[in-house]
């Protein structure tokens, strides 16, 4: 992977990272950000999943470039 790979995933992954902080704020003012809502429960199975893919990532470029 070269280092413009890595720029433009670790992008996308804030970006919907971004997005998710949004839509879970939107739902904190609504009262709706709980684990009763199958919305929130995706949400948050979704910033979970994104936080291991950018984990993944960075171990990925740490390894090619010898750090």
């Amino acid at each position: 992977m070269t280092y413009e790979e890595f720029l433009l995933r670790n992008q996308r992954i804030n970006q919907s990272l971004d997005a998710i902080a949004t839509r879970t704020a939107n739902m904190a003012w609504a009262q709706s950000a709980h684990t009763d809502n199958p919305d929130f429960v995706e949400l948050m199975k979704a910033q979970d999943f994104l936080l291991n893919e950018s984990e993944k990532l960075l171990s990925t470029i740490m390894s090619s470039s010898g750090g």
